[in-house]
């Protein structure tokens, strides 16, 4: 692996370990990956970690080197009918969705190939103005001084639009007041424009969880959802097959590996 693609990877390391806590806790969530060769890249020692450490951590926290080919696994289907759905009846879906099932690769398939979509990786260090600030900047639309105003602005200008469709990703990681001003968005959407939060299972216990205590707008945006939540919980060997068939690995010995690698640890 390059030194610039390192670079990329120790930022994504970087964030895993962040939404984790501690690399204690990123290290017990990652397969044939130490915490030693987690402490090296995250302080910048990167020459003192060997090329296996390297792929097997790009290829759980994210970090894909180069273009990886679509294929045509049950949680790329899914996920691209569920897209399809929200956007075309103005539907609203929370997605629970397990790591390593490519749900930021299949809403980036989905953004390039539709119009009218709008795309926001969120983050736990968005307040609620810095959240509804990046929304507005999606559809070149400047901020004010008032939050009502803000808001009310990004909801007539996707209410315009055809059938446009709203993707919020990791939206785990959002606090509880950011979730509350999306229960806002995603009622003022309501009949005119898609909405799909998409994060782990951890967006779906917190919903669930702030619905059941009457927290301000988490009844409300469970309700907007249908009252449930879909879930798509671990790989399996055949999906792990036809991605590496997708992209150019026709050695069946490896592509045995590479399935068992990716799902031994979901059994």
């Amino acid at each position: 692996m390059k030194t610039a693609q390192k670079i990329q990877v120790k930022e994504a390391v970087a964030r895993y370990v962040a939404a984790l806590g501690n690399i204690s806790e990123a290290a017990i969530t990652l397969c044939n990956v130490n915490e030693v060769a987690i402490e090296h890249i995250i302080e910048g020692r990167l020459e003192e970690v060997d090329d296996f450490s390297w792929h097997q951590l790009a290829r759980q926290v994210g970090f894909y080197c180069g273009d990886w080919q679509v294929a045509d696994t049950s949680a790329y289907m899914l996920l691209s009918i569920l897209f399809g759905d929200a956007q075309r009846y103005a539907k609203a879906y929370g997605i629970a969705i397990g790591r390593g099932l490519g749900k930021t690769f299949t809403a980036g398939q989905y953004l390039k190939t539709r119009k009218n979509v709008i795309y926001l990786a969120c983050s736990d260090n968005m307040n609620r103005r810095a959240f509804v600030t990046e929304l507005l900047e999606t559809v070149a639309t400047s901020p004010s001084a008032s939050m009502p105003g803000m808001v009310s602005a990004f909801v007539t200008t996707i209410s315009e639009k055809d059938e446009a469709l709203l993707v919020l990703d990791d939206a785990h990681t959002l606090k509880d007041r950011v979730l509350n001003l999306v229960a806002t968005l995603a009622h003022g959407l309501a009949g005119k424009a898609g909405i799909v939060l998409l994060g782990t299972d951890v967006l779906r216990q917190r919903i669930i969880a702030g619905a059941t205590a009457q927290k301000q707008g988490f009844g409300e945006l469970y309700q907007i959802f249908g009252n449930r939540f879909i879930t798509l919980s671990r790989p399996n060997r055949k999906d792990a097959a036809l991605i590496c068939q997708a992209n150019g690995q026709e050695d069946q010995s490896i592509i045995d590996q590479i399935s068992s690698e990716c799902t031994d640890g979901f059994h």
